[in-house]
């Protein structure tokens, strides 16, 4: 296993995470800053936006004025 791997593998379990809170919200999703509320003792702001940024990307969520929505 290489290193992007072995980081993955460790991340994973936060992504998928971050998923079902979102996920949990609804359809009326849930305000980009009250998830980061919930997640600032865990995570600084620019790692979180970092998250977020590449769970858009990847299309499991999206970002639309402040508000994340999962997709599926």
């Amino acid at each position: 296993m290489n290193d992007t791997e072995a980081t993955f593998s460790r991340l994973k379990p936060v992504f998928d995470t971050v998923q079902e809170i979102i996920k949990g919200a609804g359809s009326q999703g849930i305000p980009s800053g009250h998830l980061y509320a919930m997640l600032m003792a865990y995570m600084d702001l620019q790692t979180y936006q970092t998250m977020i940024s590449l769970m858009v990307k990847a299309g499991g969520v999206t970002l639309q004025n402040h508000v994340l929505r999962a997709t599926s």
